[in-house]
């Protein structure tokens, strides 16, 4: 699925097209086109229905899973906490299609998908970026191909014939790299280094900035049939659960003071995001931001700012016109008179650098003209005072 940007298009507008040998081993691949590369929420819903369901559906199919009594397995899906996608998944529609087919949703903890997320941890994403940036190898389009990309750019408006080429271009390269670098054995290589698959705790939490010592490993590990049960009943882990566990927290936003179980699902740490007694709290969370929210709106102080000026005569009652701009007269302000610096003359006598001429047993500081040899009292302090300072 290649996501392009077309600032012709509206930021709620998705347009999707379907195009054979551009994919994944010569397969199908989607060109969605949005405001901005960043996609939008239609974008996000496509990709939930188009994408996410059939791959689960399809796999399956092709293994055939099932239970002993034909039910269908649990499939787990993850993916981060960003808004666009939790909004997705939340639709009642969305929700009810999960729950017929067994398809749990989960998420990874806030800013952890470099160290537990597969996909980010296996070399294929980073094969990938290096021979884009590198330019190394394209693969040429038939004509067909081209023709069929080229009918679709037509139609959508917006791009300009240099564009079109430096979008084709883009494609080939794409795809050369995805194909070269994408294998089975990179990507597998990403769950076991996380210990995703084959389950291995002791590498997952060793991929952790956190060095654990072993009684914490044992506490973890411990407390795993307690947390799995807790899951399955509830869908969440919460910092309070874990906390009665002994597990090190290391979760806390240290820009806010409220504990990570009343925020939104974003920040939570281990959840089901189609759990329906997961959905209900986030719900009442949502409507309790929202009223505390009204609430401190409400009781705020208001900004002061000018009045509106208020006309006291209608334009039709006078037939008077100005000729004449008055100029308003500016503001006067009380500026603070900067005397001159006045830099001392060399023959005046000078105050020496060392603090053997100071007189410690009187108040008085000691001046020395290397002329004459002599002291001076203070108003010649003063003095120079006065001419290197420019006070009175």
């Amino acid at each position: 699925m290649y996501v392009i940007a077309n600032d012709a298009l509206q930021p709620e507008d998705l347009v999707a097209r379907q195009v054979t040998d551009i994919g994944f081993n010569g397969g199908t691949a989607w060109l969605c086109f949005t405001k901005t590369r960043g996609g939008n929420a239609a974008f996000f819903d496509f990709y939930f229905n188009s994408v996410v369901i059939p791959f689960v559906v399809q796999v399956r199919n092709v293994r055939n899973l099932s239970g002993v009594s034909g039910e269908v397995p649990h499939a787990f899906v993850y993916c981060d906490g960003e808004a666009s996608q939790i909004a997705v998944i939340q639709k009642p529609e969305n929700l009810s299609l999960l729950k017929s087919l067994n398809i749990l949703i989960g998420k990874s903890p806030a800013s952890c998908s470099g160290i537990l997320q597969a996909s980010d941890v296996a070399d294929t994403f980073k094969a990938i970026k290096k021979r884009l940036k590198r330019g190394e190898g394209v693969i040429d389009f038939t004509e067909d191909v081209n023709e069929d990309i080229m009918t679709i750019l037509n139609e959508m408006g917006g791009f300009t014939a240099e564009k079109k080429a430096i979008i084709i271009d883009a494609l080939e390269y794409i795809s050369f790299s995805v194909v070269n670098c994408a294998r089975r054995d990179t990507v597998s290589a990403g769950y076991k280094r996380t210990g995703q698959f084959p389950v291995d705790f002791n590498k997952t939490m060793s991929l952790t900035t956190y060095r654990f010592k072993p009684a914490e490993i044992n506490a973890v590990i411990e407390a795993v049939p307690h947390l799995v049960e807790h899951m399955r009943k509830y869908g969440e882990l919460t910092e309070a659960l874990m906390d009665k566990h002994n597990i090190p927290n290391l979760n806390s936003l240290r820009w806010s003071s409220k504990d990570n179980d009343t925020r939104p699902l974003s920040n939570q740490r281990a959840v089901i995001m189609n759990s329906e007694t997961c959905i209900k709290k986030h719900i009442e969370r949502m409507k309790l931001r929202e009223l505390v929210k009204a609430v401190a709106d409400n009781t705020a102080p208001k900004k002061r700012g000018r009045k509106p000026k208020v006309a006291t005569a209608n334009a039709t009652e006078t037939t008077e016109t100005p000729t004449t701009a008055t100029a308003k007269p500016k503001r006067a302000y009380n500026k603070r008179k900067i005397e001159p610096v006045v830099l001392p003359d060399p023959k005046e006598p000078r105050l020496e650098d060392n603090t053997a001429n100071v007189d410690k047993n009187t108040e008085n500081m000691k001046f020395v003209d290397k002329d004459k040899d002599d002291t001076s009292n203070t108003s010649n302090f003063l003095t120079v005072c006065k001419n290197i300072f420019g006070f009175k």
